[in-house]
């Protein structure tokens, strides 16, 4: 598979380029005050093998042809006091999940193309043999990249030392050279790299891990030394952190949750859930019940920061493993590549935003004596969600609901989020209500618009699904935890 997308240092700087791209096309509302707050940035972009040299909005490499189809932006996450239970509040803005979350949008906006008898750009038409499920394009793959590495298990690393021509490589030391910041070009911070790098011939650094037994129970293991520390807290069950020193402060290969502003939530890290994405797919249980195989990334990519294979690794492909041999078509054991590029940095992230401030405070600091502390620094409190097609496609989001949304506003419809639960699940209803019954799917025959299931029970009408799903908890994932299921239990009418 890696061959087959010839995943070399080149193709993940592509991949980054179209998503930095995408994003400074879009308008500023939601984008982080400059020099004064940071955010995130994931995207997903699809990978067409194309021969073909024009179309909108894309770009290609070797062949194929690259586009964005869905952005998410944010840091932030609800604690679970703030979740209410009628589907209507996003509780978790990473970056990560909304850009998941808004490739739904691209994935139904596809499926109504397919069902109103226009051609799909990734899917072909369903058919009795595929139980009336689409098949997904064959020469069409997806990857899912990130300007840092994943919040959870993967973001226990050792610290890096970096180089201007390598980026951040995998040792502990005890500097850190510094980063020219002349090279900024629009969202992104270009390194460029000097004649004769044997790297400009695209030979890959960061090379696949091997699924060895050895290399498996080696990325389970944190070497000594001292390392990045993650904000996200083992769930209740799991061997908590020793919190002492260096390589001592964390426990790896455990499930986390993510950290709150002072109250403890219930959203898994984003390593856990890309891990759990690899296994059953990323289009979640609704989707799965149009579609004839599961939607997987081809591969995850990581934009320049700190960075470790082996952690990437050990997080989101060796804790899965028990699973190899178990799952039953169309599920599958997937594991992505995983590679980083140190081409670009996001412009808009802490680590970039916070070398520019010493940059620009130590140039105030020579001129007046009397400047002493840096700017303060914080995460952006917006999160974008954006997706490729439709006329309205563009969401900002604020503690959960749509921004501008005044306290009288906000437990009504205009309030909803594109991206919250309650809209999804809109969504599939109104994809459902332009299938003749004869021809939906056999998980969703029983199903019926005239007297709809709750949220979470239209979800279980997905066997296939969640029968992948429980053979993930059961041998994988048995502390991963449940929303309470009266936060499911909402209707299109709630």
């Amino acid at each position: 598979m890696t061959d087959d997308i010839n995943a070399t240092d080149n193709f993940a700087a592509n991949v980054a380029s179209a998503v930095f791209s995408q994003y400074e096309k879009l308008p500023k509302r939601g984008k982080p005050q400059i020099k004064k707050e940071w955010t995130l940035l994931a995207g997903i972009v699809c990978e067409t093998k194309s021969e073909d040299s024009q179309s909108y909005n894309t770009g290609f490499y070797q062949g194929s042809r690259l586009k964005v189809v869905a952005l998410g932006t944010g840091s932030k996450c609800m604690g679970k006091s703030q979740v209410g239970v009628k589907g209507d509040i996003v509780r978790d803005s990473h970056a990560e999940v909304i850009a998941r979350r808004s490739f739904l949008l691209y994935i139904y906006k596809e499926l109504r193309k397919v069902y109103t008898k226009v051609e799909s750009e990734i899917f072909n038409p369903p058919t009795e043999e595929t139980d009336w499920k689409c098949p997904l394009k064959p020469d069409v793959s997806f990857h899912f990249f990130t300007s840092r590495i994943p919040c959870g298990d993967a973001s226990i690393i050792p610290k890096l030392i970096e180089s201007h021509h390598n980026g951040w490589k995998d040792e502990t030391v005890n500097d850190a050279h510094g980063v020219d910041d002349d090279s900024c070009i629009s969202g992104k911070r270009k390194l460029d790299l000097e004649a004769g790098d044997s790297n400009q011939q695209g030979e890959r650094k960061v090379p696949r891990v091997e699924n060895s037994k050895e290399h498996e129970e080696e990325n389970l293991k944190l070497q000594d030394g001292d390392i990045y520390r993650t904000g996200a807290k083992c769930v209740p069950g799991e061997e908590p952190d020793p919190l002492t020193f260096d390589s001592k402060y964390h426990t790896v290969g455990v499930l986390r949750t993510k950290p709150g502003r002072g109250e403890r939530t219930d959203s898994m890290s984003c390593s856990d859930k890309l891990a759990k994405w690899s296994v059953v797919g990323c289009q979640g249980a609704l989707l799965s019940m149009f579609l004839s195989r599961p939607l997987y990334f081809t591969s995850i990519i990581v934009g320049r920061s700190p960075f470790s294979q082996g952690a990437m690794e050990r997080a989101l492909n060796s804790r899965v493993m028990k699973l190899m041999g178990k799952l039953s078509a169309p599920y599958n054991m997937v594991r992505p590549s995983l590679l980083q590029t140190n081409k670009y940095e996001f412009e808009c992230s802490h680590m970039a935003l916070a070398q520019q401030l010493k940059m620009v405070h130590g140039q105030a600091m020579a001129q007046d004596e009397s400047v002493k502390r840096l700017p303060r620094i914080v995460p952006c409190p917006a999160a974008i969600a954006w997706h490729c097609g439709d006329t309205y496609n563009h969401d900002v989001i604020v503690q959960g609901k749509r921004q501008g949304m005044v306290k009288a506003d906000l437990d009504k419809p205009k309030a909803r989020s594109l991206v919250c639960s309650l809209s999804l699940f809109q969504q599939f209803h109104s994809l459902l209500t332009m299938i003749k019954q004869e021809q939906r799917s056999s998980a969703l025959q029983s199903y019926y618009t005239t007297d709809p299931l709750t949220y979470y029970q239209t979800k279980q009408l997905a066997t296939d699904y969640q029968n992948a799903w429980n053979l993930l908890l059961q041998h994988c994932f048995p502390l991963w935890v449940r929303k309470s299921t009266s936060a499911s239990h909402f209707t299109l009418s709630s």
